[in-house]
């Protein structure tokens, strides 16, 4: 809570629209809410900065290690970081380094989507209705009206033989989807007593 001293002393709150309220015109109930969430949010904050430099410091640190295995074989190594696993001796642990590519989304996937639904109306008369949902499906969007990378990978592994209007928009689908960066993942695991693999989770 942002709290100003007024010219005749008074204690004034802002709230939510920016204006300021006497303290002593706010309810108890709500200077306890918001002690609650001021309070919560600020540990949440501190906690998540801390991850976050961890997570660095962890990653960091496993990169060091692999210049000095590397230098076990005059190695000096170079390029990307990741791909790579280490496991504690005893097997309890294991660290996973991975990379990933970010793929990004052009004009040409709604080329794509537009002669997709131009197949679906074709076959209409003759489409499989669950062939038809799967494809609507793979071009809703989320709440901000992005489209599924995930989702559009698996209609492009779709295939359908014989019609070229499709195989024409699975091409404009696989021109529309590009490899826009990549990732570095760093993940923790620990073994269950049968043996399996759990990821410590870090939020």
């Amino acid at each position: 809570m942002q709290i100003i001293t007024a010219p005749d002393g008074s204690k004034l709150a802002k709230n939510s629209e920016g204006a300021y309220v006497p303290v002593a015109n706010i309810k108890e109930i709500d200077l306890l809410r918001d002690e609650l969430v001021t309070e919560l949010a600020t540990c949440a904050e501190i906690m998540a900065n801390k991850l976050v430099r961890f997570k660095v410091g962890a990653m960091q640190q496993a990169e060091d290690f692999r210049e000095v295995s590397a230098q076990d074989h005059r190695i000096v190594l170079g390029g990307k970081k990741g791909g790579y696993s280490l496991t504690s001796y005893d097997g309890g642990f294991k660290i996973i380094i991975d990379n990933a590519t970010l793929l990004s989304i052009n004009e040409k996937v709604s080329i794509a989507r537009e002669a997709i639904f131009s197949c679906l109306r074709r076959w209409s008369d003759g489409a499989n209705s669950h062939l038809v949902a799967f494809v609507n499906q793979k071009f809703e969007t989320n709440r901000e009206g992005h489209l599924s990378v995930a989702r559009l990978l698996e209609l492009r592994s779709m295939k359908i033989e014989g019609d070229p209007e499709w195989d024409a928009a699975m091409e404009a689908l696989s021109q529309g989807l590009y490899a826009s960066g990549s990732k570095t993942y760093l993940r923790f695991y620990k073994r269950e007593e049968g043996g399996e693999y759990k990821q410590i989770a870090l939020g």
